[in-house]
């Protein structure tokens, strides 16, 4: 519609023509026409003509009807709905009787009962056009003014494409939806399947904001990492077994309760919001308690465990600075010679917390690391910014030992 709108410009007089029967117009050549031999009790069966129900069919008709009205002017058709527009009455009168003059030409057949002719205003693939201008039909309108406030990822996800598809008439959309769409941000790792251009667009057209973890570090995404690891197990149980896997994780996360150390609650009750009875009698109500004193536990609980897990690392924080050199671990070993660190020298960038922007010095390559994949070169570096603090003549930024 996007790309239809500017068409419309100053068009005051419409009409809407309606094609009967729309793909059965079109012939099918009598090669193409064995693949639709369908059986029925009285024997096999083949269409002569072009069928509802095939994949192509919708584009194939499009690009059949837009040549044939390539010679008129003021016309725009979505498969088989046609509008003929003009500024006045004049005009729009003698672009129609060109377009039924060239239908007539080509023997497409209309249907009358669904034909609009000579009216101000007319609906089209769900907005409204007149000689004011376009907007959205009001049934959408009220559809997203009742829209009941969402409260799953699910709901919000079906609101903001609801209102996706009024956001043209909506004054400062991108900022007004910004506190709602933050809901959305995922937390994913470099995968193939996650860095794709088609990942990204589908993410983008769903209003969900992707953030990366850092190359090589599943330690910012620890709990997902954990849970990935048992749902693996119980998928090569069933592969081993030869059984459903779909069926075998449901039934996993419904056995999946143990009561959890952190949180107090189990894992199955926080999964499906709702306590499971079993065979074992219990004493406790099954009404769900789950509330944000669970939370606050569990992020207590998960501060702990992180201090005693840094105690045991040796974790300390670092002060890496920009500019500074260092060495970058090299993650993937070619042969059991291949170094610990590149010998390389890389540039830091930018620095946040434990994730640093690095540069190699030589191919001029960029990209993450966590500073545990990253190791100071010998000697202490210090920042240059004057060639009078150097005893070079370029003006450049140069990095030099002290």
């Amino acid at each position: 519609m996007d790309q239809l709108v500017p068409k419309f410009k100053k068009a005051g007089m419409f009409s809407k023509l309606d094609i009967k029967d729309a793909f059965h117009q079109i012939e099918l050549k009598e090669e193409s026409r064995n693949i639709t031999t369908f059986i029925t009790s009285r024997g096999l069966y083949r269409y002569k003509r072009l069928m509802f129900g095939i994949s192509c069919a919708p584009e194939h008709f499009q690009k059949t009807l837009e040549r044939i009205l390539l010679p008129c002017d003021g016309v725009v058709n979505f498969i088989d709905d046609i509008i003929v527009y003009g500024v006045n009455d004049v005009e729009h009168n003698t672009r129609l009787k060109k377009v039924l003059d060239v239908l007539t030409q080509n023997d497409i057949l209309l249907n009358r009962n669904k034909c609009v002719f000579n009216v101000k205003t007319i609906q089209f693939l769900g907005h409204e056009l007149s000689a004011s201008g376009i907007k959205p039909l009001d049934k959408y309108v009220k559809v997203v003014e009742d829209f009941r406030e969402p409260t799953t990822i699910e709901e919000v996800q079906s609101f903001l494409g609801l209102i996706n598809y009024v956001n043209k008439w909506i004054p400062d959309m991108s900022t007004k939806s910004e506190p709602i769409r933050r809901l959305l941000t995922l937390k994913l790792d470099n995968g193939k399947q996650f860095v794709s251009t088609e990942f990204k667009s589908f993410c983008d057209e769903m209003g969900i904001k992707i953030y990366n973890t850092t190359p090589y570090s599943p330690q910012q995404n620890g709990e997902v990492e954990r849970q990935n690891r048992d749902i693996l197990k119980r998928i090569k149980i069933s592969q081993s077994e030869k059984s459903d896997w779909y069926k075998d994780l449901l039934l996993y996360l419904t056995m999946y309760s143990t009561p959890h150390s952190t949180t107090g609650k189990t894992p199955s009750e926080l999964f499906f919001g709702r306590l499971f009875r079993d065979k074992i009698p219990c004493i406790a109500g099954i009404e769900n308690q789950f509330d944000l004193e669970v939370r606050d536990h569990d992020k207590i609980m998960k501060e702990k465990g992180k201090i005693i897990a840094d105690r045991k690392r040796k974790a300390e924080v670092t002060d890496i600075g920009i500019g500074e050199k260092l060495y970058v671990k090299n993650m993937v070993k070619e042969n059991k010679l291949t170094t610990e660190f590149n010998p390389v020298p890389h540039t830091v960038l930018s620095s946040k917390r434990n994730e640093c922007n690095v540069r190699n010095d030589e191919t001029g390559r960029e990209f993450r690391r966590n500073v545990i994949h990253l190791k100071r070169v010998e000697g202490n570096w210090k920042v240059c910014e004057s060639k009078d603090d150097t005893l070079s003549t370029d003006n450049e930024e140069l990095m030099i030992p002290e």
